[in-house]
Order: C-alpha cells, then structure tokens, then sequence
C-alpha cells in the first residue's frame, strides 16, 4: 500500500474509533483517576441524574461520557493516519537505503527497525496533543481551544516560550516509550505470532476442519504491512 492510502485509512480508523468508542476511553481513564464515572463537567463532582425526566437525563450522560471528544478527535485522527503512513514511509525509506548500499537486511529486522522508528516519530505530534486530550476528555475543561488554554496556563509565570513548550511537552519520555513498545508489539510481535497461527495444523481448535469464525476475523485485523 503506498504511504497516502495508509495515512487515508488510519485516519478513517481513527474518525470510526472516536465517534463509536470515546466514551470507552472516558470512563477508563475516570476509573483510573478515582474520577467519578459519570462527571458532572460543572462542579467536577458526581453527575446528579435524580429527579430529571428521560431525555434530558439521557442528553446529561451522553454529555458527560462525550466530553472532550473535539479534543479527542484532534488527537486519535492525526495519530492513527501518522501511525500507519510513518510505519510505510519508513519501510520505503529501508527499502531505499538497501539499494543504495547494496545491501539487504532480513524482513523481520527491517520491519523492527520501521517499527521502533515510527514509534519514535508519532510520540513527537502526540505528547502535546495527549496533554491537550487529557485536559478535555478526563478533566472537563472543554473542547479544543479551551483544552488548550489549561494546558497554556499550567506553564510556570511569568509564561515565556520555553514555558509553553515545556507545558505541552510532559511526559513526552514517557509518551516514546509507551509508542515504542506499542509499535514494536503491534507491528512486530502480533504479526509474527499472527503468520505462525496460519501455519498450524487445525485439529486442536478447528471444528469440522475449519477455523472458528472469531479467530479467522482476528487474524484478518492484524496490520503488518509488507
């Protein structure tokens, strides 16, 4: 596949992520926050659903789990679309050394080394963009530009430059290494042990000769670009 079709399909895969699974990922992180599930994006406390009539109930919640989702959105699009298009741009760029040097290295080594770099290259656009999300989605500060402006306001005063980058920058240690073993699993590992599962013989966990419906749908999703 040629790099623009990749980015074309990792960010439709990240716009189908964000407008059917953001609240997923709202409620995780509250949990993991000790944050009330369901938030009240006001007061920041428990959202009180009590004595309000169907609709409007339904509206607070749905509220409440989409908060942030611009933010979100800004974020799971960018990153998914890059995720995919790094990951081939780096194997074309592989593929252009080996002619220029006359060399070849081995397909699972090449696939490493592509991994481990677009790991590297999407936690640059990511850490800011992660600090932004978590102002909107986990702590109720709003969409985008207001998300934004908490992150802007966290820097030390008086605010200067390196204040700034430095404030949207946090965790970016963090961010690399999370995107590194990320990559290197999804891109790597999931793909090695997917290509040795179709290689097994089906008496064990085949039925009738044939593979579980669900397994073959999980083999079919894996994403190894060759």
């Amino acid at each position: 596949m040629s790099v623009g079709l990749e980015f074309a399909v990792g960010g439709l895969a990240g716009l189908l992520d964000c407008c059917v699974l953001h609240w997923v990922d709202t409620l995780k992180v509250r949990a993991q926050d000790r944050r009330p599930l369901l938030m009240d994006l006001k007061t920041g406390g428990k959202l009180n659903l009590q004595g309000k009539p169907l609709l409007p109930a339904t509206a607070s919640v749905l509220r409440s789990v989409y908060a942030g989702f611009s933010t979100n959105f800004s974020l799971k699009v960018p990153y998914m679309a890059g995720l995919f298009a790094c990951m081939q741009a780096n194997k074309h760029m592989i593929g252009m050394a080996e002619k220029v040097s006359g060399r070849e290295i081995s397909p699972g080594t090449a696939q490493m080394i592509s991994a481990a770099l677009t790991g590297i290259e999407v936690s640059l656009f990511l850490g800011p963009l992660e600090m932004v999300r978590i102002q909107g989605q986990n702590c109720g500060k709003g969409g985008i530009v207001d998300a934004t402006r908490a992150v802007y306001n966290s820097a030390p005063t008086p605010r200067t430059m390196f204040g700034a980058v430095n404030a949207f920058s946090r965790g970016l240690n963090a961010t690399t290494h999370r995107e590194l073993k990320y990559c290197l699993g999804q891109f790597v590992l999931c793909g090695a042990i997917a290509d040795q599962v179709r290689t097994v013989r089906p008496p064990f966990w085949c039925v009738g000769g044939l593979r579980p419906r669900i397994l073959t749908m999980l083999l079919s999703m894996r994403r190894w670009p060759r």
